[in-house]
């Protein structure tokens, strides 16, 4: 990671960063007919910026659902 921020010429540190990823959050409701809603938080520019910065795509609800590690 630290590799990655220095090529995009990002100055932050990845504790930094992953501070502003840790609150993205996925809330999951299941309505009165017994249907199961998935959402994230909005997720901020200064959050998007770093999956530009690291080539990521950003996460959706489904993505979470099934992680890749």
């Amino acid at each position: 990671m630290r590799m990655r921020l220095k090529a995009a010429k990002r100055s932050e540190s990845p504790t930094t960063l992953l501070e502003q990823l840790r609150r993205i959050h996925q809330q999951t409701a299941v309505t009165a007919e017994g249907k199961t809603l998935t959402g994230l938080t909005e997720i901020t520019a200064a959050q998007k910026s770093p999956f530009a910065a690291l080539e990521l795509n950003l996460p959706t609800p489904s993505d979470l659902a099934n992680p890749a590690l």
